[in-house]
């Protein structure tokens, strides 16, 4: 072989050398991008199968908030759970808030020398800030009945209406206020408010339970559920309201209520 030959095949070997380096490089960086790409492809799928984080808690039970006067705090029964309030509320399968000062309503702001003592409206801001409430029941107006009735069913419905606003979803109903031997011949008060807040509550879509026209209680029974102070029930009285008031509400479609007041318990309102 003469020296330009050999020459001629050391040039060829160097380039065929040159080649196959060429091709190692390309092959090395393909496997290294489709493994990146490959990676890449396995975190997102990790992404869409994650679970999601779990929605808070929701309250299994509904929350009722009744308001109202010493009829609603239960007085005579000898604790407040024991009142007719919160003995539907456990009836019904409720959670049970009270908020009921003796002597209040809708314009009564009770005895001045109760601390915090106010009637139904000062009290929203408050009841707000304490309670959840997917029903709100009304018993009030009893302390009203000496003040003229225009002004109190004037009260009464802004009072609800502002009710329905900060509470728009959840059930509002008024029980007709009446004591333990009234009837519709000898509390006409009780049956005139009844009818004034009819259209009110039909404006909100509220609810009115009416145990003046329902008569309730019979004159036979007014001594056997009166307590010793001869206005207000006892324990009996307070469990036969109890029962009375739960019947209506089945019979008014209350026994499934949804849990609507949305606020989560801990932000320290109460249940």
């Amino acid at each position: 072989m003469t020296r330009a030959e050999r020459g001629r095949e050391r040039r060829s070997g160097r380039r065929a050398l040159l080649v196959r380096l060429f091709l190692l490089v390309l092959v090395l960086g393909l496997t290294v991008v489709s493994g990146l790409r490959l990676a890449d492809e396995r975190a997102v799928a990790a992404q869409d199968i994650a679970p999601a984080s779990p929605a808070p808690a929701q309250r299994a039970a509904p929350s009722a908030l009744f308001v109202g006067d010493s009829y609603t705090q239960g007085t005579g029964a000898g604790d407040t759970r024991r009142g007719y309030a919160c003995l539907t509320a456990a009836a019904m399968g409720w959670n049970c808030n009270l908020d009921a000062q003796g002597g209040t309503g809708f314009l009564n702001a009770g005895a001045p020398s109760v601390p915090g003592s106010a009637p139904f409206i000062d009290r929203l801001g408050s009841d707000r800030a304490r309670f959840l409430a997917d029903v709100i029941v009304v018993d009030g107006g009893r302390n009203d009945g000496g003040l003229p009735l225009d002004d109190v069913v004037a009260a009464a419905a802004s009072y609800l209406r502002e009710l329905h606003r900060i509470w728009p979803k959840s059930s509002i109903i008024v029980v007709v206020p009446t004591y333990l031997w009234s009837t519709p011949e000898n509390y006409g008060y009780g049956t005139r408010l009844a009818e004034a807040l009819r259209p009110v509550l039909a404006g909100i879509g509220g609810h009115l339970i009416d145990p003046l026209s329902e008569r309730w209680v019979a004159p036979e029974q007014v001594a056997r559920f009166t307590w010793t102070d001869g206005i207000h029930p006892d324990a009996a009285g307070h469990e036969y309201l109890a029962e009375r008031l739960t019947a209506d509400l089945v019979r008014d479609g209350f026994s499934s209520l949804p849990v609507v007041d949305a606020r989560a318990a801990a932000t320290g309102v109460a249940g």
